[in-house]
């Protein structure tokens, strides 16, 4: 990627061997950090029930609405 200069990168996405390497070929890693999340609500057609599930990743993640 050419911005920002730093590769951008979730946790567990790189191997320590890949960071390694990229670090020695002179590559700028960013602390990894969780690029996105996803929150989903399901509704049971035929009870009505709705079922609310957040991705997680993050602690502070909610499915809300409907």
């Amino acid at each position: 990627q050419w911005l920002p200069d730093e590769l951008v990168f979730e946790p567990y996405g790189l191997s320590g061997d890949t960071q390694k390497a990229l670090l020695a070929r002179g590559h700028k890693l960013a602390k990894p950090r969780y690029l996105g999340d996803a929150a989903g609500i399901m509704l049971e057609e035929k009870t009505g029930v709705r079922l609310g599930a957040t991705d997680p990743r993050r602690s502070d993640g909610l499915a809300v609405g409907y």
